[in-house]
């Protein structure tokens, strides 16, 4: 799991019932930051404006907002930004570097509900990736202790979202981390929602893609779809389910760091199992030559194809792809058998029997 979820958090939507926020920072001197600007920024539906700067004197800074209309915010300073909750009330920021460097920046939040609840979110998330960090140093990022760490950590959080799920906090950190979740876990959450909530226009992309998810779910037939090869020519999912035992859809992009790292243990699958199981790489690709050269550089034998949509790639809308990499797994009869299985997984599950 890549570092993203805790800053992943750009802002929160609010609304209150009060006048005035006040927001109280405080920086760890080890950081070194005085005299640097700290700006409130705005974000809402891709638009991005500064409310208000300040500069860090004596380790503080101080923000006055007002807390009446809905908006979304965030602090940055320098590279670094920081979500926080603007509301009614004293909102108290501190900003620390429990080892003294900028490679472990954690915010604390205090003062109001949300603001509140983000703390035992970012608490959780410092914890989570303190023990994770340790295991990597330690060689074992990819050890079961790894995994049901990670996994203990997206439970604990689904059940803090679901759990205050009346709050904006809540649904904000749906909308940023729903990736995480089973298809089951988003639409249990979808369930609690009411009207108003699933009119914010990407809470209804997050569900149209989840109901996608789970129209392609494991147990469900597959959905054929087609997409332009390297050469131009046009490759069609049918045209190969039912020649092999199994079709492996890889959604991935050049882009994409963790797909480009697992590339090496696709390509050892995939000279095991040649001629039982064919591969189809979507990718999620912009730019033709980004796309082509990484096939290249990495020397990816399997099909490929792309529409160069990005995410609004058509494959991935068909399946409900809001992350990546991500593997589809039909069988010869044409039904979903694994839905982001690890190889390992499917090997032991399918070649080793």
């Amino acid at each position: 799991m890549k570092r993203t979820i805790l800053y992943a958090l750009t802002a929160f939507l609010l609304v209150s019932c009060g006048k005035e926020a006040q927001i109280k920072g405080y920086v760890d001197p080890a950081l070194d930051w005085n005299g640097q600007t700290a700006t409130l920024q705005i974000r809402e539906n891709d638009s991005v404006w500064t409310k208000d700067t300040c500069e860090i004197n004596q380790n503080s800074f101080l923000f006055g907002a007002k807390a009446t209309t809905p908006y979304m915010t965030t602090i940055e300073i320098g590279e670094e930004r920081f979500p926080i909750c603007i509301e009614e009330g004293e909102i108290r920021i501190n900003i620390l570097s429990p080892n003294g460097q900028n490679n472990n920046i954690q915010i604390h939040c205090s003062g109001t509900q949300n603001n509140e609840l983000l703390e035992l979110y970012n608490t959780a998330t410092n914890d989570f990736y303190n023990r994770y960090e340790a295991l990597e140093k330690a060689g074992k990022e990819e050890s079961e202790e790894a995994k049901v760490l990670e996994d203990t950590y997206i439970a604990q959080v689904y059940e803090l979202i679901y759990n205050t799920a009346g709050t904006v906090f809540s649904k904000e950190i749906f909308m940023q981390t729903h990736y995480y979740f089973t298809t089951e876990q988003k639409l249990s959450y979808f369930r609690i929602m009411d009207d108003a909530t699933m009119q914010i226009p990407k809470m209804k992309r997050v569900y149209e893609a989840t109901k996608r998810e789970a129209d392609t779910a494991e147990g469900k037939p597959y959905i054929d779809f087609s997409g332009c090869t390297p050469a131009g020519d046009t490759l069609t999912l049918s045209d190969f389910v039912g020649k092999t035992d199994y079709v492996l859809i890889d959604f991935w992009a050049s882009w994409c760091g963790p797909c480009r790292k697992a590339m090496p243990e696709v390509k050892e699958f995939y000279e095991a199992h040649k001629g039982e199981i064919e591969i189809i790489g979507v990718s999620l690709d912009q730019a033709y030559e980004a796309w082509t050269n990484a096939i290249r550089i990495m020397d990816l034998p399997w099909k490929h194809i792309s529409d160069l949509q990005g995410w609004q790639a058509a494959p991935a809308k068909v399946y409900g792809v809001s992350a990546i990499p991500t593997t589809i797994l039909i069988n010869k009869e044409g039904i979903i058998v694994g839905r982001q299985k690890s190889l390992k997984e499917i090997e032991e599950t399918y070649f080793f029997r």
